[in-house]
């Protein structure tokens, strides 16, 4: 697998469109660090997983870090023929692949495995979700969904009056329509304004996996933290054009796809894993971290329960089956 720099996947970018029935060499594009988690255990390890298993038939250049495609541009990118594998950010991807969305949504799962078997098996049926898919003309090789988002902050918000007033920081529209519906005020800003923010009392708290929260050191400043809390999560896949992966050989498409579906249940029960022994290193800190009872996790299901009737009616809205993508997953998650 080789790196190479921007102009040079420029350059590529065009012989490589012109040749992808023989996929020698396959151009990875990625807005992520490669030192993230979603780099190391995920696309890392996809990469090196096809090319164990195909041999000489597969080689890769890699491009993270945005050098060529930003966090909006996934699927575009791969329909442009700029990049043949690339990442996407389910929810900056809404004007391109919005039923996706559906797996944004709170309280659905209580694992990153969970959720990534059922997101796997309700794109694999024939249905709204797959079919949205086949119009893009995108592959998921490997799925990617955190654990549930926790909540943090300056005290404990264990039930839902802990909410009343209370500003906590979102990064968009469904989460702003989340913390709205339990009583609370969102704040939008980026990650990167996080620290200071809840250090000056900007905003009182954050709602975040364990994962996300160490990068924008969330831990240095949030006193309280919830642990068994499903305020949604974060989705994303590797994808690959269609149109590439159906000019495979039959034998490399095999192993394609059975690495992106193998290493997506790795990177899920690290995730899991992770957030585990972050939760304890966390609570070592001195940290409070507190576990919801039952009673309470009904309470906020109750109170969240207009976020689901808000994502049907915003997709509604632009003339989109909302309502088939939600039964969709969530007939998935219940097999």
């Amino acid at each position: 697998m080789k790196q190479t720099g921007l102009i040079a996947a420029l350059t590529l970018g065009t012989a490589l469109t012109s040749t992808a029935a023989t996929a020698e060499t396959l151009i990875v594009a990625t807005d992520l660090p490669p030192t993230h988690f979603v780099s190391v255990q995920g696309v890392e390890r996809l990469m090196t997983c096809i090319t164990e298993g195909a041999g000489d038939a597969i080689d890769f250049n890699y491009f993270p870090s945005g050098q060529l495609v930003k966090r909006d541009e996934g699927v575009s990118a791969l329909q442009k023929g700029l990049a043949q594998m690339t990442f996407s950010t389910i929810a900056a991807e809404t004007a391109t692949v919005p039923l996706q969305s559906v797996t944004l949504l709170p309280g659905m799962s209580e694992s990153a495995v969970a959720a990534v078997e059922a997101w796997r098996e309700a794109i694999s049926r024939d249905g709204v979700l797959k079919a949205e898919l086949d119009e893009v003309g995108v592959k998921p090789l490997q799925l990617s969904l955190l654990a549930p988002y926790q909540i943090m902050g300056t005290k404990t918000y264990a039930e839902v009056s802990d909410w009343s007033g209370q500003k906590i920081r979102t990064t968009g529209s469904a989460l702003n329509f989340l913390v709205e519906s339990i009583g609370a005020v969102p704040v939008e800003m980026s990650a990167n304004d996080l620290y200071t923010a809840m250090q000056r009392g900007t905003v009182d708290g954050t709602i975040l996996s364990f994962a996300s929260a160490t990068p924008y050191s969330v831990n240095e400043v949030a006193t309280h933290m919830s642990a068994n809390a499903s305020f949604g999560t974060s989705a994303s896949w590797i994808g690959m054009s269609q149109e590439v992966f159906d000019g495979l050989p039959a034998e490399v498409q095999t192993v394609v796809d059975e690495c992106g579906k193998k290493t997506e249940l790795e990177l899920a029960a690290w995730v899991d894993e992770n957030e585990g022994r972050l939760r304890d290193e966390y609570a070592s800190q001195g940290i409070e971290i507190y576990e919801l009872t039952p009673e309470q996790v009904e309470a906020f299901s109750t109170a969240m329960e207009p976020v689901e009737s808000n994502f049907v009616a915003r997709l509604n809205d632009r003339g989109l089956p909302g309502q088939d993508a939600l039964d969709e997953f969530k007939a998935a998650l219940s097999d």
